[in-house]
Formats: C-alpha cells, sequence, structure tokens
C-alpha cells in the first residue's frame, strides 16, 4: 500500500482520532489535540528513514563506498578520556532494516559538529541584530554561519522536542544565536542533505543516548555515535520532496478539522444560546425540539458537552429547567424567614442593626425570575464565614485530616491521600467541616478555580485549611447544592472574575466578595426539585461524555494499530 493510500484509506481515522490537551486555551485548538494526524505524520516520517516511503530506483548507486571513507576520515570525539562508539553499526544498534543500498553510518560520520564554534559574546552584541534565537533563556553563545546561505542542523542537547513543534532537530542558515542548550552540526555535503538529517533525527528514538535522570543530557560524543540509515544523495532528495508533499496534505488535514471543529463549536453555541434567549415557554419548548432533533450531530465532543452542561445550569437558576408550582409559597416567605432570623441575630448582639436591603431596589439584576422568585444577595442569607485554619497545624491535639485544593477533583472532595495533623479542640471546632457546608476556593494561581463552591454533601471528619472559606448556611431557606449549583453558572463566575485580587501570580477572593454575589432565590421545594433534574440531568452528560472518550480511545487505538501494521 502506498503512503497516499495509507492516508486516503483511512481518512475518517486520521481526522477523528483526537485527544483531549492537559492544558486548555480559547477555541477548540486549544482544547483538543489532533491525535490522528499526528500519528500520522510519525509514520510518515517512520517509513522515509526505513526506506519504504519512495520505491527503490535501479540506477540508485549503493552509499557503502562512501561510508566507507567517512568513516576512515572521522576522528572519535573524546570525552573524559574515553572515545565515542565508531566504526561499524552492530546488529543490535539497527532499530529496523533497510534497502540493500542504504548503509548504517555514525552521525558524526556525515557531519560536522560546530560546538566549539561557539563564542562568548557581550549583551550589546546580542542587541546588535534581529537574528533567531535558540536554546534556553539566559542565552550566551553564538554560532555565526560561514557563509549566510549556509545550512546547518540543531540538536536539542536533551534530546527533546522543541518548542514551536519542529521537532527534536531542524535546520538554520545564516547569523544565528544559539546557547550552549543545543548542538549545532553541518552535514558534509557529499553525504547528506540537512533536510534528511532533521527527518531522521526527528523520527529516532534518542532515548538510548540520553544520559541523567533529573538534567537529561545528550552529550557530543554520545550524539556522534548515533546510528543513521543513510541512503544516497538521489533518494535523500526524493525523499525529502515526498515528506514535504505528504506533510502539505497533512496540513490541509488539520486545517480543514481545525475548521470543522470551529464550525460545529459555533453552531452548538448559537442553538445552545437560543434555549436561555427564549422570551417564554412556548418559544423554550420550540428551541429546545430543534436542538433536541440533532442532539447526536450536535454533541460530539467533550467541549460540546461542557457547554450543554453549562447551559442546563444556566436555565436551572432562570427557572425554566422545571416545571412552576405557583400553588406552593413563594420566596416571599422565605424573605420574611430571613428578617426574622436577622432581628433575631440584632437583639443577640451577632449582627450590628438591620443592614436591610430592599430586593426591589436591585437594578443589576441580569434576567427576569419567575414571579414567585426573588433576587438576594449572598450576605442577605445571613451566611456564616470562616476562613480555614493553617495548614501547619498545631502543636499539640488530635491527628485529624486537613482538607486541601489537592483533595477536590472535579468541584468534589475526593480524599485518596488525604493529609493528616495534630490539630487542637478549639482549632477542631472552629474549623470543622460539617454536610451541607459549601466551601470556596479562595486562593489559587488559576483563575478557574479560585471562588468555585464546593457543596460538602457527606459527613466529614476532619477541618479545611486556609485555602478555603467556609460559608454555612440555613438550609430552610436555601438548599446549599442549589446554591453551589448557582456558583458554577455565568451568572455567578463572571462576577467573580471580576472580584479577583491578584498578588503575586495568586488571584485571591475574600468574604465580602463571596457575601456581594447575586444568586436567585426560588421557593424552597423548587429549589430541590431543580437539584434533583439537574443530578439527572448531569448525570446523563457524564454518561455521554464517557461514551465519547471511549469512542476517542477506540479510534486513537486503531490509529496506533494502523502505524505499527505499516511498520511491520
Amino acid at each position: 500500500m502506498s503512503a497516499r493510500e495509507l492516508i486516503t484509506e483511512h481518512l475518517d481515522l486520521w481526522t477523528g482520532a483526537v485527544t483531549k490537551k492537559s492544558t486548555s486555551g480559547r477555541g477548540s485548538n486549544g482544547k483538543i489535540e489532533l491525535t490522528g494526524v499526528k500519528k500520522l505524520r510519525e509514520l510518515i516520517l517512520e517509513l522515509a528513514v526505513r526506506g519504504q516511503l519512495v520505491p527503490q530506483a535501479p540506477e540508485d548507486t549503493s552509499f557503502k563506498e562512501l561510508a566507507l571513507q567517512l568513516r576512515e576520515d572521522h576522528e572519535p570525539i573524546k570525552t573524559r578520556g574515553r572515545k565515542t562508539v565508531s566504526g561499524e553499526v552492530s546488529g543490535d544498534e539497527k532499530p529496523f532494516n533497510i534497502p540493500k543500498t542504504w548503509v548504517w553510518t555514525r552521525l558524526g560520520e556525515i557531519v560536522d559538529v560546530l560546538d566549539r564554534q561557539r563564542k562568548p559574546i557581550t549583551k550589546a552584541a546580542r542587541k546588535s541584530g534581529p537574528y533567531p534565537y535558540y536554546g534556553a533563556s539566559g542565552i550566551v553563545d553564538y554560532v555565526d554561519g560561514y557563509l549566510f546561505d549556509e545550512s546547518l542542523v540543531l540538536v536539542g542537547e536533551d534530546g527533546a522536542k522543541w518548542d514551536k513543534g519542529e521537532g527534536t532537530a531542524f535546520s538554520i542558515s545564516g547569523k544565528t544565536w544559539v546557547n550552549n542548550h543545543a548542538h549545532v552540526l553541518r552535514p558534509r555535503r557529499e553525504a547528506v542533505t540537512d533536510e534528511y538529517l532533521v527527518y531522521f533525527l526527528t523520527a529516532a528514538d534518542l532515548n538510548p543516548y540520553i544520559t541523567g535522570m533529573t538534567v537529561p543530557k545528550l552529550n557530543q560524543a554520545r550524539l556522534s555515535s548515533i546510528p543513521v540509515a543513510t541512503p544516497n544523495l538521489e533518494e535523500q532528495h526524493r525523499i525529502v520532496q515526498k515528506v514535504d508533499e505528504l506533510m502539505a496534505l497533512c496540513d490541509r488535514l488539520e486545517q480543514q478539522t481545525s475548521d470543522q471543529l470551529e464550525a460545529h463549536e459555533t453552531l452548538v453555541d448559537t442553538l445552545l444560546g437560543t434555549l436561555t434567549q427564549s422570551e417564554n415557554a412556548t418559544e423554550l419548548a420550540d428551541n429546545w425540539a430543534r436542538l433536541a432533533a440533532h442532539f447526536d450531530s450536535l454533541f460530539t465532543t467533550e467541549q460540546s458537552i461542557d457547554k450543554l452542561k453549562q447551559t442546563i445550569l444556566q436555565l436551572a437558576v432562570m427557572g425554566r429547567l422545571v416545571e412552576q408550582n405557583f400553588s406552593s409559597e413563594g420566596s416571599s416567605s422565605l424573605l420574611q424567614k430571613i428578617e426574622s432570623k436577622r432581628e433575631q441575630l440584632v437583639q443577640q448582639g451577632k449582627l450590628k442593626g438591620s443592614n436591610k436591603q430592599c430586593i426591589a431596589e436591585k437594578r443589576d439584576a441580569p434576567f427576569n425570575l419567575p414571579a414567585n422568585w426573588s433576587w438576594v444577595r449572598i450576605s442577605e442569607l445571613l451566611p456564616d464565614f470562616q476562613n480555614g485554619a493553617s495548614s501547619r497545624g498545631d502543636e499539640s491535639g488530635s491527628e485529624v485530616i486537613v482538607l486541601r485544593l489537592a483533595d477536590i477533583t472535579n468541584l468534589n472532595i475526593t480524599l485518596n491521600d488525604p493529609r493528616r495533623l495534630l490539630i487542637s479542640d478549639s482549632s477542631i471546632s472552629k474549623y470543622a467541616v460539617r454536610k451541607g457546608d459549601i466551601l470556596v476556593i479562595r486562593v489559587n494561581g488559576s483563575a478557574d478555580l479560585v471562588g468555585r463552591f464546593i457543596p460538602v454533601e457527606a459527613p466529614f471528619d476532619g477541618i479545611f485549611c486556609d485555602h478555603f472559606i467556609r460559608l454555612r448556611i440555613d438550609s430552610e431557606i436555601i438548599e446549599p447544592r442549589f446554591l453551589a449549583l448557582a456558583g458554577s453558572t455565568n451568572l455567578i463566575r463572571s462576577r467573580i472574575e471580576d472580584l479577583f485580587v491578584s498578588t503575586a501570580g495568586q488571584k485571591t477572593v475574600n468574604q465580602k466578595h463571596i457575601g456581594s454575589l447575586l444568586t436567585p432565590l426560588p421557593p424552597i421545594e423548587e429549589q430541590h426539585r431543580i437539584v434533583q433534574k439537574v443530578d439527572e440531568l448531569m448525570a446523563l452528560c457524564d454518561q455521554l461524555k464517557q461514551r465519547l472518550n471511549q469512542a476517542s480511545e477506540t479510534r486513537c487505538q486503531l490509529a496506533e494499530a494502523v502505524v505499527e501494521g505499516a511498520l511491520n
């Protein structure tokens, strides 16, 4: 099967195999990786350096005679009194078979290593010209190409992939700043082209030549001993031409897939937006029916399912997720309870003044609520706030779990590896956590985490550290889980982001910030029904996401199997 057939006959596999990136970013490209196309690129390079990408030409000359001459001319590099491996490449060093006209050479035989050409330069000299820069920060050395059209090859000193996606090695020309975190190679023109060398080193597994665990290092001696599968120059040119052609095809596949994902994302945003923007129940039902008719084709990525989850939460706090029951007590009875509790706290000296605010005067409400709901600020719900304890513990006391950010996964408490410290009895009483509490993340470097509401849904025998604020609230007035789900909506998240205090890379919110947040207050019976419905729908979303992940994993495994099959 030709390389082009390998691409075209598995087109859906290459473009359909995607995985979620570990780092997030804006847009679909920042959140997913086109794993299939990445595997295809690796396959193209592997086939190229094995002599399987282009057919062998009858007139091809063998590289053996030139290889022998290069070996005789090669001067082994000494490192700490030891010579680099030189001479013929042994059988156990050859990772794969090559065509009869090819030869296994060592890298030091077909390139000149120019590391010693680097010279210290002044800071003023570094600023004297807009030259390309490679290597780690704090550059102090440079290589000046002998001719400005001369091509050199850079190889990372630790053998790792370079940033910007160039791979392990890449070609440079002209005056270039390079520090000592890169080896600089000048290919011997009678033996190898820089393009073929770059492709080979990118495809090769360099791990056997890298030393050190904490600080990986590919020293010059080991670099020079790397075996290189080398065809004659004519075939190298044909291979490079075919690789460039197929990589351009991969570029088009990536762009096409990226465009499709972006269009899909826009469509999902638009249709989900119609739900929250519906003016009445009839319009909402029509918009939902339109979306439901295309459900299977819309929610095909993790990102689209996450957006569906956010829409469910938004509909929940807008009073559009469950049917209204106007025969039940409205939120006015809850407001009366709040006022009675406020007066009681004032009389007990636990609250200074009534600090009452007229609900009707809240002009910054972002949307209209059902007739029997009200807008309130969290501070009006008379919450009991408490910042967490120092994570250092006390000199004496009982050993208890101290909840940390590391114990939070997907906004849930998970005690897989809890930390236990000695805590005094008075601190245990002060910082205790009980079912129904809400822990608010107070400080973190991630803007997406700060201010998140973590509901405590099970009894917890321990305390919480000072990365959290405990929010304890009267569950007869507002169901803690309803307030927690409101805390995950754009209604509250967008406001919290405006309140951040940033210091030394850390973002912080305080009790006053949390108290100022505006939240809907439905009748208590409806709060329970909303929480139940949200739980049901979120479980369905999680099941859908799990099936998508399983399907994605299967496609990635199939892509891997196709690659392995083509190389065996």
